[in-house]
């Protein structure tokens, strides 16, 4: 959504929330360790009850997150603070390597992951995934494309890892 008219889509999403960047920052965060908890309370629960998919579910995280941070790299695609004259609500020193959004992607990547374990849990993880999807984009750190390619990335990975790893 680089084009012109993306200034004025980030004024209208943004707008709202400009009396909460510090509350909105916080929340980035705490989603960001959330997902963290949730993929060390699965790994340690899967390794702990000695269940067979532990294994090929640290694999598929390991080499899905690594194939991101490849990916990111190869195409280092500006962030929208880089090219527009926007204030984005969450603080990033970092410019460029937007996409697909990382956060977005890993997240998605262990909602599949506890889905592959426990669906209605998985389910509730995605519905996680949506809210950090839009606090990024809300937050001006991301475009819209970066965290769909996230989530739709993330999944994907995360499925051929568990249909291919034996």
């Amino acid at each position: 959504m680089a084009h012109s008219g993306y200034f004025e889509f980030y004024e209208r999403v943004s707008e709202p929330f400009m009396r909460l960047a510090r509350p909105l920052a916080l929340v980035d965060k705490a989603l960001v360790y959330a997902f963290v908890a949730l993929f060390a309370a699965l790994v340690v629960f899967l390794f702990a009850t000695q269940d067979p998919r532990a294994v090929r579910i640290v694999v598929t995280c390991a080499l899905s997150f690594a194939f991101c941070t490849v990916l990111r790299f190869a195409l280092n695609k500006p962030r929208p603070y880089d090219e527009f004259a926007i204030h984005p609500l969450v603080r990033k020193d970092v410019h460029g390597l937007s996409f697909p959004s990382r956060h977005v992607f890993s997240a998605a990547v262990i909602a599949a992951s506890l889905a592959y374990v426990n669906l209605p849990l998985g389910i509730a993880a995605y519905v996680l995934v949506a809210l950090i999807a839009a606090v990024r984009v809300i937050g001006g750190v991301h475009y819209p494309r970066d965290v769909i390619a996230g989530i739709l990335l993330g999944t994907a990975c995360a499925l051929m890892g568990y249909l291919v790893i034996p």
